[in-house]
Protein backbone atom coordinates (compact mmCIF):
# COMPACT_ATOMS: atom_id res chain seq x y z
CA UNK A 1 0.00 0.00 0.00
CA UNK A 2 1.34 3.30 -0.94
CA UNK A 3 1.53 5.86 2.40
CA UNK A 4 -0.01 8.75 0.35
CA UNK A 5 0.08 12.13 2.30
CA UNK A 6 -2.75 13.48 3.61
CA UNK A 7 -4.02 17.01 2.08
CA UNK A 8 -3.36 18.61 5.47
CA UNK A 9 -0.05 17.81 5.20
CA UNK A 10 0.56 19.04 1.37
CA UNK A 11 -0.74 22.00 2.56
CA UNK A 12 1.32 22.86 5.13
CA UNK A 13 4.34 21.86 2.90
CA UNK A 14 3.62 24.30 0.10
CA UNK A 15 2.74 27.02 2.37
CA UNK A 16 6.00 26.72 4.32
CA UNK A 17 7.84 27.75 0.71
CA UNK A 18 5.45 30.16 -0.51
CA UNK A 19 4.56 27.28 -2.97
CA UNK A 20 7.78 27.29 -4.03
CA UNK A 21 10.11 24.49 -5.76
CA UNK A 22 12.33 24.01 -2.96
CA UNK A 23 14.83 22.36 -5.52
CA UNK A 24 18.30 24.16 -5.72
CA UNK A 25 18.39 27.45 -7.79
CA UNK A 26 14.62 26.40 -9.17
CA UNK A 27 12.28 28.94 -6.65
CA UNK A 28 9.68 28.09 -9.31
CA UNK A 29 6.04 29.52 -8.10
CA UNK A 30 3.83 26.01 -8.07
CA UNK A 31 0.33 27.85 -8.26
CA UNK A 32 -1.37 30.39 -10.09
CA UNK A 33 -4.61 31.51 -11.75
CA UNK A 34 -6.38 28.70 -14.60
CA UNK A 35 -7.82 29.98 -17.66
CA UNK A 36 -10.83 28.09 -17.38
CA UNK A 37 -12.96 30.81 -15.25
CA UNK A 38 -12.37 33.31 -12.53
CA UNK A 39 -12.53 30.76 -10.06
CA UNK A 40 -9.58 28.51 -11.73
CA UNK A 41 -6.30 27.81 -10.44
CA UNK A 42 -3.55 25.55 -11.96
CA UNK A 43 -1.30 23.71 -9.93
CA UNK A 44 2.17 22.33 -10.80
CA UNK A 45 3.50 21.33 -8.10
CA UNK A 46 4.15 17.89 -6.26
CA UNK A 47 4.28 17.09 -2.57
CA UNK A 48 7.41 14.61 -2.90
CA UNK A 49 8.43 11.65 -0.10
CA UNK A 50 11.99 11.83 0.87
CA UNK A 51 11.77 8.12 1.95
CA UNK A 52 9.65 6.25 -0.71
CA UNK A 53 5.77 5.71 -0.06
CA UNK A 54 6.00 1.99 -0.78
CA UNK A 55 8.28 -0.80 -0.69
CA UNK A 56 10.36 -0.31 -3.76
CA UNK A 57 10.17 3.13 -4.56
CA UNK A 58 13.10 5.48 -4.22
CA UNK A 59 15.01 6.35 -1.09
CA UNK A 60 12.67 3.48 0.32
CA UNK A 61 13.11 3.15 4.29
CA UNK A 62 12.51 -0.73 5.69
CA UNK A 63 12.41 1.06 9.32
CA UNK A 64 10.14 4.02 8.95
CA UNK A 65 6.58 3.67 9.98
CA UNK A 66 3.56 4.23 8.04
CA UNK A 67 2.83 7.29 10.29
CA UNK A 68 6.83 8.56 9.31
CA UNK A 69 6.42 8.14 5.79
CA UNK A 70 2.92 10.30 5.71
CA UNK A 71 4.15 13.05 7.88
CA UNK A 72 5.12 16.15 7.15
CA UNK A 73 9.23 15.38 8.05
CA UNK A 74 8.85 13.29 5.07
CA UNK A 75 7.76 15.27 2.24
CA UNK A 76 9.40 17.85 0.30
CA UNK A 77 7.60 20.34 -1.89
CA UNK A 78 9.00 20.81 -5.26
CA UNK A 79 7.57 21.45 -9.16
CA UNK A 80 6.48 18.35 -11.18
CA UNK A 81 9.81 18.55 -12.91
CA UNK A 82 12.18 18.42 -10.00
CA UNK A 83 9.60 16.03 -8.18
CA UNK A 84 10.25 13.28 -11.22
CA UNK A 85 14.23 13.94 -11.33
CA UNK A 86 14.37 13.12 -7.30
CA UNK A 87 12.83 10.16 -8.44
CA UNK A 88 14.25 9.03 -11.61
CA UNK A 89 17.72 9.72 -9.85
CA UNK A 90 16.90 8.39 -6.05
CA UNK A 91 20.31 6.92 -6.50
CA UNK A 92 22.01 10.22 -7.64
CA UNK A 93 19.93 12.72 -4.72
CA UNK A 94 20.26 11.20 -1.20
CA UNK A 95 17.27 11.90 1.45
CA UNK A 96 19.76 13.62 3.78
CA UNK A 97 20.27 16.01 0.45
CA UNK A 98 16.70 16.61 0.19
CA UNK A 99 16.23 17.21 4.24
CA UNK A 100 19.13 20.34 3.70
CA UNK A 101 17.31 21.28 0.10
CA UNK A 102 14.22 21.40 2.64
CA UNK A 103 15.18 23.66 5.18
CA UNK A 104 16.96 26.04 2.94
CA UNK A 105 13.71 26.43 0.85
CA UNK A 106 11.68 27.39 4.00
CA UNK A 107 14.35 29.50 5.88
CA UNK A 108 14.28 31.64 2.48
CA UNK A 109 10.65 31.47 2.17
CA UNK A 110 10.51 33.33 6.01
CA UNK A 111 13.12 35.73 5.53
CA UNK A 112 11.35 36.76 2.48
CA UNK A 113 7.88 36.48 4.28
CA UNK A 114 9.44 39.04 6.66
CA UNK A 115 10.56 41.37 4.25
CA UNK A 116 14.84 41.01 4.99
CA UNK A 117 17.44 39.54 2.74
CA UNK A 118 18.35 35.90 3.07
CA UNK A 119 20.18 35.49 5.97
CA UNK A 120 22.75 33.60 4.70
CA UNK A 121 24.35 32.56 7.89
CA UNK A 122 21.80 30.79 8.81
CA UNK A 123 21.22 28.77 5.74
CA UNK A 124 22.06 24.78 6.14
CA UNK A 125 25.27 23.58 4.67
CA UNK A 126 27.48 20.30 3.71
CA UNK A 127 30.46 19.08 4.10
CA UNK A 128 32.49 18.66 0.49
CA UNK A 129 35.65 17.14 0.05
CA UNK A 130 38.05 17.46 -2.98
CA UNK A 131 41.23 15.43 -3.39
CA UNK A 132 42.81 14.37 -0.32
CA UNK A 133 43.45 17.14 1.55
CA UNK A 134 40.64 19.97 1.01
CA UNK A 135 37.21 19.66 2.81
CA UNK A 136 35.20 22.37 3.31
CA UNK A 137 31.53 23.44 4.78
CA UNK A 138 29.59 24.34 1.34
CA UNK A 139 25.74 25.47 0.65
CA UNK A 140 24.22 24.12 -2.86
CA UNK A 141 23.66 26.86 -4.87
CA UNK A 142 22.03 25.10 -8.41
CA UNK A 143 21.84 21.74 -10.46
CA UNK A 144 22.20 21.57 -14.02
CA UNK A 145 22.42 17.78 -14.98
CA UNK A 146 26.28 17.09 -14.46
CA UNK A 147 27.12 20.79 -13.30
CA UNK A 148 26.81 21.34 -9.17
CA UNK A 149 27.41 24.50 -7.88
CA UNK A 150 28.28 25.81 -4.02
CA UNK A 151 28.89 28.41 -1.99
CA UNK A 152 31.98 27.42 0.28
CA UNK A 153 31.26 28.15 3.64
CA UNK A 154 34.60 27.55 5.87
CA UNK A 155 37.69 25.14 5.37
CA UNK A 156 38.12 22.48 7.29
CA UNK A 157 41.14 21.06 5.91
CA UNK A 158 43.42 23.53 3.58
CA UNK A 159 42.30 27.01 2.79
CA UNK A 160 41.37 29.57 -0.07
CA UNK A 161 44.65 29.29 -1.61
CA UNK A 162 44.39 25.41 -1.76
CA UNK A 163 41.24 25.53 -3.03
CA UNK A 164 42.65 27.93 -5.47
CA UNK A 165 45.75 25.84 -6.63
CA UNK A 166 43.51 22.60 -6.64
CA UNK A 167 41.38 24.10 -9.33
CA UNK A 168 44.30 25.88 -11.37
CA UNK A 169 46.57 22.82 -11.25
CA UNK A 170 43.04 20.61 -11.40
CA UNK A 171 44.46 18.92 -15.54
CA UNK A 172 47.79 17.94 -14.32
CA UNK A 173 46.50 15.69 -11.40
CA UNK A 174 46.51 12.16 -11.61
CA UNK A 175 42.73 10.71 -11.90
CA UNK A 176 42.56 9.42 -8.37
CA UNK A 177 42.87 13.08 -7.12
CA UNK A 178 39.97 14.49 -9.46
CA UNK A 179 36.64 13.99 -7.56
CA UNK A 180 34.08 15.47 -5.12
CA UNK A 181 32.60 14.18 -2.20
CA UNK A 182 29.76 15.07 -0.63
CA UNK A 183 28.93 14.04 3.15
CA UNK A 184 25.10 14.52 3.14
CA UNK A 185 25.37 12.21 -0.23
CA UNK A 186 26.86 9.47 1.31
CA UNK A 187 29.22 9.17 -2.27
CA UNK A 188 30.99 11.27 -4.66
CA UNK A 189 31.73 11.62 -8.67
CA UNK A 190 34.88 11.89 -10.47
CA UNK A 191 35.36 15.18 -11.37
CA UNK A 192 36.29 15.92 -15.06
CA UNK A 193 36.66 19.58 -14.31
CA UNK A 194 36.37 22.14 -11.94
CA UNK A 195 35.89 26.08 -11.63
CA UNK A 196 36.46 28.85 -9.07
CA UNK A 197 34.70 32.07 -9.04
CA UNK A 198 35.18 34.58 -6.05
CA UNK A 199 32.44 37.40 -6.50
CA UNK A 200 32.43 40.85 -4.71
CA UNK A 201 32.21 40.93 -0.98
CA UNK A 202 34.30 37.83 -1.22
CA UNK A 203 31.86 35.36 -1.84
CA UNK A 204 33.46 32.14 -3.27
CA UNK A 205 31.49 30.10 -5.66
CA UNK A 206 32.65 26.71 -6.59
CA UNK A 207 31.62 24.76 -10.02
CA UNK A 208 31.99 21.19 -10.25
CA UNK A 209 31.50 19.41 -13.83
CA UNK A 210 31.22 15.94 -12.46
CA UNK A 211 31.10 12.36 -14.25
CA UNK A 212 27.73 10.72 -14.48
CA UNK A 213 27.52 8.04 -11.61
CA UNK A 214 29.50 4.67 -12.51
CA UNK A 215 27.33 1.37 -12.34
CA UNK A 216 26.98 -0.49 -9.41
CA UNK A 217 27.88 -3.95 -9.38
CA UNK A 218 25.89 -6.61 -7.44
CA UNK A 219 26.99 -7.53 -4.25
CA UNK A 220 25.35 -11.21 -4.16
CA UNK A 221 27.23 -12.26 -7.06
CA UNK A 222 30.69 -11.64 -5.02
CA UNK A 223 32.92 -14.71 -3.88
CA UNK A 224 36.73 -14.60 -1.91
CA UNK A 225 38.62 -16.61 0.03
CA UNK A 226 37.79 -15.96 3.35
CA UNK A 227 40.65 -13.69 5.89
CA UNK A 228 40.86 -14.24 9.60
CA UNK A 229 41.38 -11.26 12.00
CA UNK A 230 45.12 -10.71 11.35
CA UNK A 231 44.07 -11.16 7.33
CA UNK A 232 45.24 -14.38 6.66
CA UNK A 233 43.89 -17.00 4.95
CA UNK A 234 40.80 -18.77 7.17
CA UNK A 235 40.81 -22.94 6.77
CA UNK A 236 38.10 -24.51 7.59
CA UNK A 237 38.63 -28.48 8.01
CA UNK A 238 42.18 -28.29 5.84
CA UNK A 239 40.67 -25.66 3.18
CA UNK A 240 40.70 -22.52 2.46
CA UNK A 241 37.09 -21.07 3.43
CA UNK A 242 34.85 -18.67 0.97
CA UNK A 243 32.50 -16.26 1.82
CA UNK A 244 30.68 -14.93 -0.68
CA UNK A 245 27.75 -12.43 -1.34
CA UNK A 246 27.12 -9.92 1.82
CA UNK A 247 30.18 -11.60 4.08
CA UNK A 248 32.37 -11.27 0.99
CA UNK A 249 31.43 -7.27 0.87
CA UNK A 250 31.85 -6.38 3.98
CA UNK A 251 35.37 -8.18 4.06
CA UNK A 252 36.15 -6.06 0.95
CA UNK A 253 34.59 -3.15 3.07
CA UNK A 254 37.42 -3.88 5.94
CA UNK A 255 40.67 -4.91 4.19
CA UNK A 256 40.16 -1.23 2.26
CA UNK A 257 39.74 0.25 5.33
CA UNK A 258 42.85 -1.56 7.01
CA UNK A 259 45.20 -0.69 4.76
CA UNK A 260 46.90 2.44 4.85
CA UNK A 261 46.93 5.01 2.04
CA UNK A 262 50.19 5.08 0.31
CA UNK A 263 51.89 1.75 1.67
CA UNK A 264 51.96 0.63 -1.59
CA UNK A 265 54.38 2.97 -3.73
CA UNK A 266 53.60 0.95 -6.77
CA UNK A 267 50.20 1.67 -6.27
CA UNK A 268 49.93 5.28 -5.09
CA UNK A 269 45.61 5.43 -5.21
CA UNK A 270 45.39 2.73 -3.05
CA UNK A 271 44.00 2.20 1.07
CA UNK A 272 42.72 4.17 2.82
CA UNK A 273 43.06 7.47 5.21
CA UNK A 274 41.19 5.60 8.56
CA UNK A 275 43.76 5.51 10.46
CA UNK A 276 45.13 9.21 9.80
CA UNK A 277 41.55 10.48 10.10
CA UNK A 278 41.07 8.50 13.29
CA UNK A 279 44.11 10.11 15.07
CA UNK A 280 43.49 13.41 13.75
CA UNK A 281 39.72 13.66 14.79
CA UNK A 282 39.42 11.20 17.37
CA UNK A 283 37.93 13.54 20.04
CA UNK A 284 36.63 15.98 17.22
CA UNK A 285 32.77 16.10 16.67
CA UNK A 286 33.49 15.64 12.93
CA UNK A 287 34.91 12.27 13.57
CA UNK A 288 32.26 10.37 11.77
CA UNK A 289 31.43 12.90 9.19
CA UNK A 290 34.77 12.54 7.74
CA UNK A 291 34.71 8.69 8.04
CA UNK A 292 31.71 8.57 5.93
CA UNK A 293 33.33 10.88 3.70
CA UNK A 294 36.38 8.40 3.35
CA UNK A 295 34.56 5.26 2.71
CA UNK A 296 32.59 7.55 0.09
CA UNK A 297 35.79 7.85 -1.49
CA UNK A 298 36.69 4.18 -1.67
CA UNK A 299 33.42 3.51 -3.68
CA UNK A 300 33.49 6.73 -5.94
CA UNK A 301 37.03 6.44 -7.09
CA UNK A 302 37.42 2.86 -7.29
CA UNK A 303 34.30 2.51 -9.35
CA UNK A 304 35.83 4.74 -11.99
CA UNK A 305 39.10 3.69 -12.04
CA UNK A 306 39.81 0.95 -14.59
CA UNK A 307 42.52 -0.78 -13.15
CA UNK A 308 40.93 -1.91 -9.90
CA UNK A 309 36.89 -2.49 -9.28
CA UNK A 310 37.20 -0.28 -6.16
CA UNK A 311 33.64 -0.70 -3.52
CA UNK A 312 31.80 -0.79 -6.41
CA UNK A 313 29.08 -3.00 -5.12
CA UNK A 314 27.98 -0.09 -2.63
CA UNK A 315 25.89 2.61 -3.91
CA UNK A 316 26.06 4.73 -0.87
CA UNK A 317 27.00 4.94 2.87
CA UNK A 318 23.94 5.93 4.90
CA UNK A 319 25.88 6.10 8.10
CA UNK A 320 29.13 5.85 9.90
CA UNK A 321 29.97 6.19 13.92
CA UNK A 322 32.98 5.07 15.61
CA UNK A 323 32.21 3.43 18.69
CA UNK A 324 35.43 2.90 20.27
CA UNK A 325 39.11 1.69 20.13
CA UNK A 326 39.19 -1.85 21.75
CA UNK A 327 42.95 -1.91 23.61
CA UNK A 328 44.43 -5.59 22.82
CA UNK A 329 48.69 -5.74 23.26
CA UNK A 330 49.41 -5.91 19.77
CA UNK A 331 46.68 -3.99 17.41
CA UNK A 332 44.05 -2.35 18.50
CA UNK A 333 40.98 -2.10 16.27
CA UNK A 334 38.48 0.24 16.28
CA UNK A 335 34.90 -0.59 16.20
CA UNK A 336 32.92 1.28 13.50
CA UNK A 337 29.40 0.58 12.93
CA UNK A 338 28.25 0.64 9.27
CA UNK A 339 24.86 1.42 7.66
CA UNK A 340 25.13 1.37 4.24
CA UNK A 341 23.00 0.55 0.51
CA UNK A 342 24.00 -2.07 -1.52
CA UNK A 343 24.11 -1.36 -5.26
CA UNK A 344 21.05 -3.12 -5.74
CA UNK A 345 18.98 -1.21 -3.21
CA UNK A 346 19.36 -3.71 -0.68
CA UNK A 347 20.25 -2.07 2.77
CA UNK A 348 22.55 -3.35 5.58
CA UNK A 349 24.02 -2.22 9.16
CA UNK A 350 26.32 -3.90 11.23
CA UNK A 351 29.51 -3.71 13.07
CA UNK A 352 33.33 -4.03 11.56
CA UNK A 353 36.29 -3.49 13.15
CA UNK A 354 39.28 -2.01 11.96
CA UNK A 355 42.74 -2.15 12.95
CA UNK A 356 44.32 1.19 13.86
Amino acid sequence: MRNEFPISVKQKLAERVAYRCSFPDCDQHTIGPGVENDMATMNLEEAAHIYAASPGGPRYNPELSDDACRSIENGIWLCRKHARVIDVGHKVYAAQTLKTWKKSAELRARYVLLGGDTDQAALPSVLLRLGHRLVCWVRWLAIEHLQWTFEVVAFVEGSIQDLQMYCSSFSQMPSYNRFVIIESQGDGRCLEGIHLKVEQGQRVLLECFVGPKAPRSIHQDMADFALDSDFDLETYQGDLHVVTGTEAAIQAITLSLSLQYGDLKEFPDEGSEFRWILAHYQHDPLLNKMIKMEVARLLTVGANLANRPGLDFVNRVIDVQVLGVRQLPICSPAIVHLELEFGDGEQWKGIIQIPV
